[in-house]
């Protein structure tokens, strides 16, 4: 969201935007272009602007977001062409506006969305020396265009998807990183997780649990975590270098595993830590067997719409997490 005068009229403020979105798309120009095939068209390219009244405060919003369908008619359309990026501005009854954006993933990762929606942020405030010329990188140079097509859980992942969100406090997660450790040697000391190995380690466990409860259930579970690859390159990219430019970091953990707090999030580091410049490496060269395809063919992996049912009533879950308003 960006802060503009609310005594401007709605009018004013899309110019503002557009105008602004306009001087930092020089900076981001694969932005500016179409998609075709695996690379950037930036010749007589440019970004879709909607337009959206939503009748509602802006706050109601806030209180309940609702995810699914709901959110996404704050984001743009884009079934109808093949645009980089497109935006929606939407304009709530408070005066207060929300701004959505779709990107392709060929083009740019979640790093790079959020490189660029701060640079427009400072433009728009008038912050322009700020904005300094990001680091575009040629992506397809850096890694083959099928990286963008290797999704290894959309090899077991089944078309209906449930999504829910759980809200935790800082105290919550202040607690579950106080209770998963790395190892259970007491001799060689406990080394404490991050914040984030905590919270994945915890909701991961909780699923397991409330799934396999009472079944007996032999399934396998694979814990996915999203890899920021620029400081592994060789050498290292800058952090506001802009391209798709990540991976995934996968591991596998048996229902027999989830109880043990130490395990999974020892797996989850060691994961993320084996996607080094090696295996960067065989990502640039096009080598993308990085990932057990037997286990992943394994059909105890299918996600059901029960599970959700069964995750979302869990009791310890619900005792650290809130299913529906912020606190």
């Amino acid at each position: 969201m960006l802060n503009l005068d609310h005594k401007l009229s709605n009018n004013e403020k899309s110019t503002h935007l557009k105008t602004s979105l306009s001087q930092v798309l020089n900076h981001f120009y694969p932005l500016s272009g179409v998609s075709k095939d695996n690379y950037a068209d930036c010749k007589n390219g440019g970004v879709l602007v909607f337009e959206a009244q939503v009748n509602c405060q802006l706050t109601e919003i806030l209180q309940n977001p609702h995810p699914g369908k709901f959110i996404n008619k704050f984001l743009p359309d884009t079934s109808v062409n093949n645009l980089v990026l497109a935006i929606q501005v939407n304009f709530f009854n408070c005066g207060s506006i929300a701004i959505g954006a779709r990107l392709s993933h060929k083009i740019a990762d979640a790093s790079s969305l959020i490189t660029f929606i701060k640079k427009w942020a400072e433009t728009a405030r008038g912050d322009v020396e700020n904005v300094i010329c990001s680091d575009v990188v040629g992506t397809t140079s850096l890694f083959p265009p099928t990286l963008d097509e290797m999704r290894p859980y959309e090899l077991f992942i089944e078309k209906n998807i449930v999504l829910k969100r759980f809200v935790f406090t800082n105290s919550n997660i202040s607690a579950l990183k106080e209770n998963y450790v790395t190892t259970s040697s007491i001799e060689k000391g406990a080394i404490y997780s991050t914040r984030y190995e905590a919270l994945t380690s915890f909701i991961f466990s909780r699923f397991v649990a409330s799934t396999t409860k009472n079944t007996g259930s032999k399934k396998h579970y694979v814990l996915s975590a999203p890899v920021n690859l620029r400081k592994k390159m060789d050498p290292p990219l800058s952090d506001d270098s802009f391209g798709n430019i990540s991976g995934s970091a996968m591991t596998i953990v048996t229902a027999e595993e989830e109880g043990y707090k130490h395990v999974l999030v020892n797996k989850l580091r060691e994961a993320i830590s084996k996607m080094d410049k090696d295996v960067v490496k065989k990502l640039k060269e096009g080598i993308f067997d990085l990932y057990d395809k037997e286990v992943f063919e394994d059909k105890t992996l299918d996600l059901q719409e029960e599970d959700m049912a069964k995750f979302e009533t869990d009791e310890e879950l619900l005792a650290d997490a809130s299913p529906t308003s912020c606190p």
